[in-house]
């Protein structure tokens, strides 16, 4: 793909795209014993100790008032505008596949991601789900309503008839149609930080602060204010994306009176602004459909004996791939106990297979295991830290050549001094079916 040049926009555009990565704005921080010094963001526990990647920290245990929640940094969102109809989508591919932002606008977005409750997916009441440049959202206004509180926001749904239904008078459309994203419905564009989010998007200011275009509103938010609160980061919004005020809801709504005004849009033909959404570092988890494509290879590129070894070493190191180290890391077992990138580990498999470099470490208690019966000693006063790989297959294909190196003695792996203790190990197995394996026979 060659680069391609993009005229700066002029005026009003006719297209925009927002595109919230996860690319931290503001980090957590942190002193020389792990201990937070300051965070941006915090919401719902989502039952992690810590998730580090490449020393940047993406979750971390805190207490609030005595609550025990998640601190969290803020992300950056980049903004793309053109005067072209489907060149703000070309733009924003380009970019993305040259790993670049140089197409984007001057002024980057600092936004909060999680929510109050749910952390621990994409499901009910989850941070808003990830797509891709080929199933972008679209953005739309409408009005709604919160324990009575009236307010007007930009809604991000997906692309369809339902949430984005044709309407003889335009002036209606903020009151048509839904606001659905698959199962989940009402993900907004608010001026809130994690702990006051259910699912949608916080605009904040630098550091994760209030925004100051809202700040003045923001201590009221009884029923009479609420609105002026989203009517004022919404202006802002509008400031440096004009297209907002094209889009379907907005274009047909305005206000005369009020402590703060929404101006009439100028535009007279629907503008689309479409959004894409990362996935968050911590929520990208591993799961056994994972496991069955990494087996697959293992089982072809080293034979019966070795997968089925594999298959039985992660059932029995991550409760049949359920752990949450498995979960993050897609290993079974690799505590960090060196530097990166290795982290203490043989480089010989990552050295031959360089897609298989570690991306960084996760942080948790760990569970008993086998701890008792001669494996490594747990460790229960704070969280250990593990190798994450970037994929099952890597910690797979790591077992197996392992498995090779030292001539098929699979058991030192648990152990690599105590024949009793191997003996342990390979009794462990034998209960353990390698039912994935199975299937390829």
């Amino acid at each position: 793909m060659k680069k391609e040049k993009f005229k700066p926009v002029i005026g009003n555009g006719e297209e925009a795209v927002i595109y919230i990565t996860s690319e931290i704005a503001t980090e957590i921080e942190v002193d020389k014993n792990g201990d937070i010094v300051s965070y941006p963001d915090f919401g719902g526990y989502n039952g992690m100790e810590e998730h580090i990647i490449d020393n940047k920290i993406y979750c971390k245990k805190i207490k609030v008032k005595g609550k025990v929640k998640s601190a969290f940094p803020t992300y950056k969102a980049y903004i793309y505008r053109v005067n072209t109809v489907g060149e703000a989508v070309k733009e924003l591919k380009q970019d993305i596949k040259f790993n670049t932002h140089e197409n984007a606008e001057a002024t980057v977005l600092e936004v909060a991601r999680h929510t109050l409750g749910n952390n621990k997916n994409y499901g009910d009441k989850g941070p808003t789900p990830p797509n891709s440049t080929g199933n972008l959202y679209r953005l739309r206004y409408k009005i709604g309503s919160n324990k009575g509180k009236t307010s007007y926001r930009y809604r991000i749904v997906e692309d369809n008839s339902s949430n984005l239904p044709s309407v003889k008078d335009f002036k209606q459309e903020y009151q048509s149609g839904a606001m659905n994203i698959g199962t989940r419905s009402s993900i907004s564009i608010d001026p809130w930080n994690s702990a006051g989010l259910v699912g949608c998007i916080g605009i904040r200011g630098e550091k994760g602060i209030v925004h100051p275009n809202c700040k003045n509103m923001y201590p009221n938010q009884d029923k009479e204010n609420y609105k002026y609160i989203y009517h004022s980061i919404n202006n802002y919004l509008e400031g440096i994306i004009p297209e907002l005020t094209g889009v379907y809801g907005r274009r047909g709504f305005s206000t005369s009176s009020g402590t703060v005004l929404v101006k009439e849009s100028s535009y007279k033909e629907e503008i689309k602004v479409f959004v894409l959404v990362d996935k968050l570092p911590e929520l990208k988890l591993f799961d056994i459909e994972d496991a069955k494509i990494a087996l697959r290879v293992i089982y072809d590129n080293y034979g019966e004996d070795i997968a089925t070894i594999v298959e039985k070493m992660y059932r029995l190191e991550t409760t049949h791939f359920t752990s949450g180290q498995y979960q993050h890391c897609g290993t079974g077992g690799m505590e960090v106990f060196g530097k990166a990138p290795y982290y203490g580990w043989d480089s010989t498999t990552f050295k031959n297979h360089t897609e298989h470099t570690p991306i960084g470490t996760w942080s948790s208690f760990e569970g008993k295991a086998l701890s008792e019966e001669g494996g490594n000693k747990q460790q229960k006063d704070k969280p250990k830290t593990f190798v994450k790989l970037p994929s099952v297959l890597a910690g797979m294909e790591y077992k197996a050549e392992y498995i090779k190196r030292y001539n098929g003695n699979y058991a030192r792996w648990y152990n690599a001094n105590d024949p009793d203790a191997q003996e342990i190990y390979k009794e462990k197995l034998k209960g353990i079916k390698a039912r994935i394996v199975e299937t390829f026979k």
